[in-house]
């Protein structure tokens, strides 16, 4: 935490006030502002525009401030360290186990004796504001996962060894469903590396929407993936941080945040048109339906005459491979979030 002295002017551009409407309040309401913004040990000495305040900011502060008009909740705070510190990844022994914001969310709920939906509001908010301004990402094919299923019995996402064992059963199947469609496409396209999309999707999320949870034995599942934060966004909390602290002036910090968020919005923007135009031409490049099935019997006929395994691979053709699974796994899988 850091403590700071603030004059009339400084207090009334760090609390968002006019001067009139400072001086129109009574001393505990200006006392009370500052609390209301998460400030500890608020104290004042002298009176009207003579008046100073001294107060401790707490560190969770300096998150929140990239969340424009969002008044200070300990648990926002909180979720916005959970995601900085990537606390919402549990290291095992056999895995990791990566939590649903769902979950993240019911545990702060219980921490700070909150009603669920009221937590479920601020930490929505504060996401949908990250996502805004490219601050998280869960888009990189590197990106931590967890293969989660709900228990029969509770309805509950399981935990621990049992999670970590359904996790590892998970990707077996995903590897095996793969490895199969990969050594079935090498019967009529030996040097094949991959299989295209249009020929796996529609099972693919057949699979993830329906098939696995049976196969798994479990009422529910679905693809966990870790949050990541951009670089901007620490940049961004250390700047707002130190020079507040440098300057004293909050109408600082807020204006240059206010400049560097509209121009990630405007890069994310021009990152999605490029994106939609990939999209767009390899749609494009798909072949008609009537190739498609054609080249599906073809494959049929070949799997029914003749079988063979997967042919050998390097190191490098593995590795690449075993991420290419993880990436398309990652494409089909949805935020638990948005399915319940």
């Amino acid at each position: 935490m850091n403590q700071v002295t603030l004059n009339h002017e400084q207090f009334c551009i760090f609390v968002k006030w006019s001067s009139n409407h400072a001086l129109n309040q009574i001393v505990e309401d200006r006392l009370d502002k500052l609390r209301d913004m998460g400030m500890l040990e608020v104290t004042t000495q002298g009176r009207g525009k003579k008046a100073t305040y001294t107060f401790m900011i707490p560190d969770g502060f300096w998150r929140l401030i990239l969340i424009p008009s969002m008044s200070f909740r300990e648990w926002g705070a909180e979720y916005l360290n959970i995601l900085i510190e990537g606390k919402g990844v549990h290291k095992a022994e056999g895995g990791i186990l990566v939590k649903f914001s769902s979950e993240i969310m019911k545990e702060l709920a219980e921490k700070y004796k909150q009603d669920y939906e009221s937590v479920k509001s601020t930490c929505r908010r504060i996401r949908d504001v990250l996502k805004e301004n490219g601050y998280i990402s869960m888009d990189d094919p590197s990106v931590a996962k967890s293969h989660r299923v709900k228990s029969k019995k509770t309805g509950e996402w399981m935990t621990g060894t049992y999670a970590l064992m359904k996790d590892a059963e998970a990707r077996a199947e995903w590897k095996n469903f793969f490895d199969i469609k990969l050594a079935h496409y090498q019967l009529i396209m030996p040097d094949a590396k991959t299989v295209p999309n249009y020929l796996i999707a529609a099972e693919a999320s057949r699979i993830y929407r329906s098939d696995m949870a049976r196969w798994l034995d479990v009422a529910y599942y679905r693809v966990a993936k870790r949050t990541y934060v951009s670089d901007n966004m620490t940049a961004d909390i250390n700047f707002a941080k130190f020079t507040f602290l440098e300057t004293l002036d909050m109408g600082i910090v807020r204006n240059e945040l206010e400049r560097r968020q509209e121009q990630y919005k405007r890069m994310m923007a021009e990152r999605m048109e490029r994106e939609k135009r990939r999209k767009e031409l390899e749609k494009s490049q798909i072949p008609s339906l009537k190739e498609r099935k054609a080249l599906q019997a073809q494959i049929t006929q070949a799997v029914q005459t003749t079988y063979r395994r997967t042919r050998g691979m390097t190191p490098e053709e593995q590795e690449s491979w075993d991420k290419m699974i993880e990436m398309t796994v990652g494409s089909i899988a949805t935020e638990v979030d948005e399915e319940e």
